[in-house]
C-alpha cells in the first residue's frame, strides 16, 4: 500500500489517498462471449462468432470445434486489439 500525501502551502489542509498495487507475478485470463451463447444458423450461411478476453500477458488465442483446431483455410479468424493496458 502507497499513501499520497497533499498539504496545502499554508500547512491547513492535508489530504491522503492510500493506493494498494496488486503486482501479479503469473498473470491471468479472462474470456467470455460477447452475444448469444447459443446460435442457430442454415446450411452454408456464415455466422460471425466473438468473444471478449482480458489477459496479461497477452494471450494466445485457438478456436476450436469437437475438440479440433479450425484450420485456417475452412474460416477466416480475425483478432483485433481493443486496449492494450489498464
Amino acid at each position: 500500500v502507497y499513501v499520497c500525501k497533499a498539504q496545502d502551502s499554508q500547512l491547513r489542509w492535508t489530504v491522503r489517498k492510500n493506493i494498494t498495487l496488486t503486482v501479479l507475478d503469473r498473470g491471468y485470463v479472462y474470456l467470455w462471449p460477447s452475444g448469444e451463447t447459443n446460435i442457430s444458423s442454415l446450411v452454408n450461411h456464415t455466422v460471425e462468432l466473438k468473444v471478449e478476453v482480458d489477459a496479461h500477458p497477452f494471450p494466445t488465442l485457438a478456436w476450436s470445434r469437437t475438440n479440433q483446431t479450425i484450420s485456417m483455410e475452412s474460416s477466416s479468424i480475425k483478432t483485433s486489439l481493443l486496449m492494450s493496458h489498464r
